[in-house]
This record gives structure tokens, sequence and C-alpha cells, in this order.
């Protein structure tokens, strides 16, 4: 009879500690679980305001500073075309765009890391040196890798991700092979 009156004791002090953290810190069980579909949208949702971002704003930021470097041969740009927004595909595929999308957000936010970064730099050393020539060699690098991964980036934006009404798995190899050029740009 004892160990019974014990183990209640003991449950009733457990229950009490729980019940004090609960109140002070909030219980980890009272907060919504993910489900696969809402994660998988989170990121599909990323994904788009990302290639938005890149395309309106930091791309043509780039384009711009590195237009002002004023090199004796100039940077060619192509006109960019407009990234094709998608819609979130139907909710069979959450778990492929969890996975695939993932991937694809990653270098996204690379990208605009490493454009934000490249960006400033250009802009301060055009500031301080009027004419390219002057700048070190360090910051011509920075200027030229700049200069790839606009033309990276552009090529990036341009990936189906869906096809025909599903994932397009040929993306991977392609999202891998960009991975590892940004890797050798110092990117990554």
């Amino acid at each position: 009879m004892l160990p019974f009156i014990l183990g209640g004791i003991a449950l009733t002090a457990v229950g009490y500690g729980i019940k004090e953290i609960c109140e002070s810190e909030g219980c980890p069980w009272d907060e919504p679980s993910t489900t696969t579909e809402q994660t998988s949208r989170d990121i599909w949702v990323l994904i788009e305001t990302h290639k938005r971002e890149l395309h309106e704003e930091l791309l043509p930021r780039l384009k711009a500073s590195l237009s002002q470097t004023k090199r004796e041969e100039p940077w060619s740009f192509t006109q960019p075309q407009t990234p094709l927004y998608e819609r979130l595909p139907i909710e069979s595929m959450a778990d492929d765009i969890e996975l695939y999308g993932e991937l694809y957000l990653d270098l996204l936010e690379h990208i605009i890391q490493s454009t934000n970064y490249i960006s400033d730099v250009i802009e301060e050393q055009t500031i301080h040196y009027k004419s390219y020539k002057n700048w070190t060699k360090e910051y011509k690098q920075i200027a030229k890798t700049g200069y790839k991964l606009y033309k990276k980036a552009q090529m990036i934006l341009d990936i189906q991700l869906i096809k025909n009404s599903e994932l397009n798995i040929e993306i991977i190899a392609p999202l891998k092979g960009y991975k590892k050029e940004l890797e050798s740009l110092g990117i990554y």
C-alpha cells in the first residue's frame, strides 16, 4: 500500500511541476502542429517571394552597380525574362515540394545574400574610385563574381518547378549544378 501512496504523491508533484512550467513558459503541445502541407505551402510562398525580390529589386540593383564601374570593356547584359510565378500545385505533391523546394529555396537565399553584399561592395568602390582601373585586384574579382552571379541567378529564376501539373524532378541536377558553380564563385 505504501508504494501506491508514494507513487500518487510523486505523480501529483510531477503534475504540479508541469502545470507551473506551462503557466510560466507555455506548453509545447498547445502549439499548432505543422503538417507537411503547411510546410510545403510556406516553402512555396518563400520561393515565390524570393523570386520576385531577385527579379524586381536585387538583380536590377546589381546590374546598375556593375554598369557604374566604368570598365574599359563594358559588361554585357541580356534582357532578363520575367520569371514564371507558379501556383502551388496539388497537396499530393507536398512531400516532393518540401524536399526539392528546400534546395531551390536555399539557392535563392544564398543568391540574395550574395547579391546584396556584392552590390554594396561595388557601390562603395564606385564612390571611392571613379575609375575601375584604380580598384584593387580583390575588388575587381568581386565585381567579376557579381557579373557571373547575375548570369547564374537569371538561369536559376528561369527554372520551371512545375511541369504538366507535376513537380519537375528534372530540376534537381541543374540545381545541384548551380550550387556547385556558386560554391566555386565563393558564394556558398
